[in-house]
């Protein structure tokens, strides 16, 4: 039954929270708790192995957007604590995540406690979040640098014209404009209207919350923030932030005048005297999948190095894989699927679509969009049962292009020669030695088509639009969450709370218990991960960083801009196929390079 409770092992679990407790009486005035919130601070980041976390060195403070709920959540519990301090110093993380972050001041100051944002330094987006605090305190020292927003592209396509590369590529879809920062040297009208209305729309959004937060009109709000950057004290002369002093002074300051002042004890120390909260849980668990980077065929790979333009591949065979051990588990009554995906290849995406869509028969699925869900990674949600997003997230973009990379000038350049003999008419289609013929153009432009056509049925099936309705918020446009929940994209506004709560009601789970969120993720046996466990979900062995280097820096590897591949070869030695093969039987000297097409290679990218 969806509403059961785990009576049995619930019954050990909280008595023996109860008992620790009893032990947790003192001290009777928990004053602040000061938490600190620097550099990465992710949605969630996959845990090392429990007999890690017993025997390995301890860390205090919140490590992602999950811990520190959880650790909000204790203390809106507990009577004794009168608020927080939170310290945010360069948030090195996405709008999404940093607005569910902001919502969680919103609940903290409904549930009674005071929520002060100490803020060293700090951009617009460091001060959108702080805004969300009862009170904002910088330093007299720091300098706010709350400037606006900018978005900035780069084109590619007279750089490449230099090292004798052309980007032969086609788009379907007015506003696909990935194949752009290959093929221009400017941006088009199109790509210009599309950013313009994503900045005007994200700087809305960020200046009205601002307002609500400061108090402020949002005219009064905007002639500050076009003042920046400012001192702490012109900051403070024009309020956006209430004072100005060392972090040592701030009990001192929350006492005022007249009153004594408050302990503000470090997390560490509140965490250990913090009460437990006693309620029951739900039998069946809410199941958590990770979707996050580029879609690829296969598995997925993490990048070991913090490379230029590198981003991590989703393999669509490790996402199934997840999304069927959860529909085998019987203690999972829903899925939340957590994507955060620029797009990528087409049948990677469809292929999960279909995973998606067959766990949903079974268990009810929710997509989780998080700062980024576009193309390929809006493709795989629309098969979930209801798609929850941040009114900043980045999402959208129904469109696909594909085509390859011409090297002819670079071999030239070079002063490389080579031959190929081919048969059959499209044999050289996907060869990087020329451009596309006008009638390999019209055949990659069907295939574009039919892909094209598949992906807004595919949204059309999930959202519950007509053709005409999907295709005029489809053409590639790039859509916020807010402008999607009003375009029928989406289902619901808000984060990664909102969306377990959303499938726990689907699940039928009350909402007295809690659901057990759990991370769904392949076991790793003991001795495997004995001593190889580096903070990552996955094991780092020597073959894997072999193949991840062999991919990154062989000629035959696709280049990855914006989450999507916009070339089916890069150069071409692979060949049609994406294959390099050899004849065995000769020697190594006499070894002649030969390519052929042995399967359909993926050229199309969403």
């Amino acid at each position: 039954m969806p509403g059961k409770r785990q009576w049995f092992p619930d019954a050990f679990l909280l008595g023996g929270r109860a008992l620790q407790n009893l032990f947790r009486q003192r001290p009777k005035d928990l004053g602040f708790a000061w938490l600190h919130l620097h550099a990465d601070l992710p949605e969630v980041r996959p845990r090392p192995p429990r007999w890690i976390t017993l025997f390995g060195p301890r860390r205090e403070e919140p490590q992602d957007l999950q811990d520190l709920r959880a650790a909000l959540d204790r203390l809106a519990a507990d009577p004794r604590v009168r608020g927080v301090v939170l310290e945010l110093a360069d948030l090195r993380t996405g709008p999404a995540t940093l607005q569910s972050l902001r919502q969680e001041f919103a609940r903290l100051l409904h549930a009674g406690k005071d929520v002060i944002a100490y803020l060293p330094s700090g951009g617009t987006w460091e001060y959108y979040v702080a805004s969300g605090a009862r009170a904002l305190v910088m330093p007299e020292s720091a300098v706010l640098n709350a400037v606006g927003l900018r978005l900035e592209t780069y084109f590619l396509g007279d750089f490449l014209a230099t090292l004798g590369l052309q980007a032969d590529l086609e788009a379907v879809g007015r506003y696909k404009a990935s194949p752009e920062l290959l093929t221009r040297s400017t941006i088009s009208r199109d790509h210009q209207e599309m950013l313009e209305g994503l900045l005007e729309a994200l700087h809305t959004e960020l200046v009205v919350d601002m307002a609500e937060g400061r108090r402020m009109t949002r005219l009064q709000l905007e002639e500050a923030l076009d003042a920046n950057p400012l001192t702490a004290e012109e900051a403070l002369h024009m309020g956006l932030v209430d004072a100005c002093f060392a972090p040592q002074a701030v009990g001192k300051w929350l006492a005022g005048e007249d009153e004594e002042e408050p302990p503000v004890r470090p997390w560490a120390e509140v965490q250990r005297a913090l009460r437990h909260r006693l309620r029951w849980r739900a039998a069946q668990r809410i199941g958590l999948i990770l979707f996050q980077g580029t879609l690829v065929l296969g598995e997925s790979r993490d990048f070991p190095l913090p490379l230029p333009f590198a981003q991590n591949w989703a393999g669509h065979e490790t996402i199934a894989r997840r999304l069927r051990q959860a529909a085998r588990d019987k203690r999972i009554g829903a899925v939340v699927l957590l994507i955060n995906s620029p797009g990528g290849a087409v049948l990677a995406a469809d292929l999960l679509w279909e995973e998606v869509r067959r766990l949903g028969e079974e268990k009810p699925v929710v997509a989780c969009l998080q700062d980024q869900a576009t193309s390929g990674g809006y493709y795989v949600a629309t098969a979930a049962r209801a798609i929850v997003a941040q009114p900043v997230t980045l999402t959208g973009s129904i469109g696909i292009f594909g085509g390859k990379m011409v090297d002819a000038g670079l071999f030239r350049q070079l002063g490389i020669g080579r031959h190929a003999v081919s048969r059959g008419r499209h044999a050289n289609i996907y060869a990087a030695s020329t451009p596309f013929r006008p009638d390999e153009r019209e055949r990659l432009r069907t295939l574009l088509e039919e892909g094209y056509r598949r992906f807004k049925m595919r949204v059309a099936e999930g959202r519950n639009l007509s053709p005409q309705q999907v295709e005029e918020r489809a053409q590639g446009r790039v859509w916020t969450g807010r402008q999607a929940l009003e375009l029928g994209l989406v289902d619901k506004l808000g984060g990664l709370r909102e969306a377990v709560r959303l499938a726990a009601d689907l699940a039928g789970i009350p909402a007295d218990l809690d659901p057990e969120v759990v991370l769904i993720r392949p076991r790793v046996p003991f001795a495997l991960s004995l001593g190889l466990w580096a903070g990552e979900e996955r094991l780092a062995d020597l073959a894997g960083l072999y193949t991840y280097v062999e991919r990154l820096f062989s000629p035959a590897c696709t280049p990855m801009w914006n989450g999507c591949s916009p070339s089916a070869s890069w150069p071409s030695v692979r060949g049609g196929s994406g294959w390099r093969a050899r004849p065995r039987a000769a020697p190594q000297s006499a070894r002649p390079c030969i390519s052929w097409s042995a399967r359909t290679p993926r050229s199309a990218a969403i």
